[in-house]
C-alpha cells in the first residue's frame, strides 16, 4: 500500500480569466499544404509535432505589453520574444520554443514570439473525489495525484500520452511574476498536488 505526502505547489497554465474571452488570438500555419487542424495544434503544444513552417499568431487587439504570455486558438500558449528570452535565460526545463510571427488581422508583422511546446512529462494523473474546481471557463483539478517517480522533474510538464493540461513548478510562476511577464488570459492556477511516495 503506497503512502502519499504533500508536494511542493504545482500550477496549471489556466485559460481566460473572463469567460467571454475564450482566447486572445488564433494560430495559422500549414503542414503538407493543409491548414493546421485542432489536433495538430494540440500535438505542437504537447511536444508531439514539430511544425516545418513558421506559425503565424494573429493578435487582433495588439500586444498588451512587451513581456506577455498569451493563449492562442484556445490550445496553444505563446510567449512574446522578450518573455521567452527570460524563460530561456533561466534555463527552464520541459519545453521547446517554437518560433512564431505575431501579426495583426491584416497580416502585418507586429512582433516575434515563441509557442510553448511541452516536453516535460508526468505519469497518469488522478483527481481525488470532490476536488474539481471551476475557474473561468475551465475546470481545474485540485487534489491531483500522480506517482512522483513518474514526474521527470521538468519545470513545465504534462501527462504522458495525453494532450492534457500544462503544469508548471512554482519556479516558473515566481520567475514570470518577478520578471514582470503579464500572464494575460493565462493566470497560474495553483494545483495542490499529492504525490505517491
Amino acid at each position: 500500500m503506497s503512502t502519499q505526502s504533500r508536494s511542493a505547489a504545482f500550477f496549471a497554465l489556466g485559460h481566460p480569466r473572463d469567460p467571454k474571452e475564450r482566447y486572445y488570438g488564433h494560430v495559422e500555419g500549414r503542414r503538407d499544404g493543409q491548414a493546421f487542424s485542432w489536433d495538430d495544434l494540440q500535438n505542437i503544444r504537447c511536444g508531439m509535432l514539430d511544425p516545418t513552417e513558421k506559425l503565424e499568431c494573429v493578435v487582433p487587439k495588439g500586444l498588451p505589453s512587451a513581456k506577455v504570455l498569451l493563449w492562442m486558438s484556445v490550445t496553444l500558449p505563446v510567449l512574446t520574444e522578450e518573455a521567452a528570452k527570460i524563460w530561456l535565460q533561466a534555463k527552464l526545463t520541459g519545453w521547446k520554443a517554437i518560433p512564431v510571427d505575431l501579426v495583426d488581422p491584416q497580416k502585418r508583422l507586429i512582433g516575434a514570439g515563441f509557442a510553448i511546446s511541452v516536453t516535460g512529462r508526468c505519469g497518469p494523473t488522478v483527481v481525488q473525489s470532490g476536488h474539481r474546481k471551476k475557474i473561468g471557463v475551465m475546470d481545474y483539478d485540485h487534489g491531483l495525484t500522480f506517482d512522483n517517480k513518474s514526474w521527470d522533474g521538468s519545470d513545465i510538464f504534462c501527462e504522458t500520452g495525453k494532450r492534457a493540461s500544462i503544469y508548471t513548478t512554482e519556479r516558473v510562476k515566481e520567475l514570470s511574476q518577478s520578471a514582470g511577464i503579464d500572464a494575460l488570459f493565462i493566470p497560474f492556477h495553483e494545483v495542490p498536488t499529492i504525490v505517491s511516495t
